[in-house]
């Protein structure tokens, strides 16, 4: 591999550590307003002896509570800014590094801590690099319908 396709790949986990934690912020920021919106809900109509609504928007309020729990988005979005940071780091040290070194740094950062990827961000990151870089439209990857709205979401 050489210094022009290290670079490129240190810069797509980068983007891609970034659009999952954008994403991951987004998912959490979104269980939590549903949650605390369906809590106020069920508290309000318990007020109101409505029990049926109550239970019902109880109901999904522990859902929500249940979905946040087995997802952890926010834990996910923080382990994926602190990979960025890491791939980032890498980056701008790389002009003092050797290609032996620069190849051997950016092989254990994933190591350290895995974050799950979101295969439907890996062509909206590496469509991005493209961009950034001002490479050739051409070999841009294709984008299908969950492409684009996770490319919106993330």
């Amino acid at each position: 591999m050489n210094r022009d396709d290290l670079l490129f790949g240190i810069r797509y986990s980068a983007r891609l550590m970034e659009r999952q934690g954008r994403f991951w912020k987004k998912v959490d920021g979104t269980i939590r307003l549903c949650s605390l919106l369906s809590g106020m809900a069920a508290l309000s109509f318990l007020m109101k002896e409505g029990t049926t609504t109550a239970t019902v928007f109880g109901l999904f309020f522990a859902f929500c509570q249940a979905i946040e729990y087995g997802l952890q988005p926010s834990e996910k979005a923080a382990k994926a800014g602190t990979q960025r940071r890491r791939f980032t780091d890498l980056l701008g040290r790389a002009p003092g590094l050797s290609d032996l070194e620069l190849s051997a740094a950016f092989h254990s950062l994933p190591a350290d801590e895995e974050v799950p990827a979101i295969e439907s961000l890996r062509a909206v990151a590496y469509n991005d690099v493209l961009d950034e870089r001002g490479d050739d439209p051409t070999h841009k990857m294709p984008l299908t319908f969950p492409n684009r709205l996770f490319a919106v979401i993330g």
